[in-house]
């Protein structure tokens, strides 16, 4: 290991345990080089994990997304998508942040090629935003929802629901659906 790389090493090992999530996803990439056997990656998926679930708004999600995608590799996608949900359920009592933690988890179902609970998931969503009145936001996510029934084959939902939504931009007046 060159000097550079041991020195990036430890960088990582004191952001992780100073809980700095943005140092930790700055070195993430050149720790996990050095990760030679199955049990160490493990370990510290469990920590970064924590971290996550520490870590405030952006980088929660760049974390989890880096956490996903790490058990994808292993073939646990599963275990990577259960950081999304755990960041969810603790913004359960602010709905802003809730419905911020609902996004990504919808997104992250939708970039892992499951897009049958990613509508699931930006069906919550949109119930949220509806009682809030965030038409802009409820047309987002109508947009989202069509490009997943898309994926799944289901193209009369797919334009019902992207209608839906230009209507909403139209209303808006928002000039990049016109």
């Amino acid at each position: 290991m060159n000097f550079s790389l041991v020195r990036k090493v430890k960088e990582f090992e004191k952001a992780l345990k100073r809980k700095d999530c943005e140092a930790v996803l700055e070195h993430l990439d050149d720790y996990l080089e050095e990760i030679e056997k199955e049990d160490e990656l493990r370990e510290l998926l469990k920590k970064l994990e924590d971290l996550a679930l520490e870590c405030e708004g952006e980088l929660a999600y760049e974390l989890a997304h880096e956490i996903a995608h790490i058990y994808a590799h292993l073939d646990e996608i599963e275990k990577g998508i259960e950081v999304y949900k755990k960041i969810a359920e603790k913004h359960k009592g602010d709905e802003e942040k809730y419905s911020e933690a609902l996004y990504y988890l919808a997104d992250a179902y939708e970039h892992f090629g499951m897009p049958d609970k990613a509508i699931d998931v930006y069906e919550k969503l949109l119930e949220l935003e509806r009682k809030r009145g965030d038409k802009k936001e409820e047309a987002l996510t109508l947009a989202h929802m069509a490009v997943n029934c898309e994926e799944l084959g289901d193209l009369d939902k797919a334009i019902e629901l992207m209608e839906k939504a230009r209507t909403l931009f139209e209303e808006l007046g928002d000039e990049k659906t016109t």
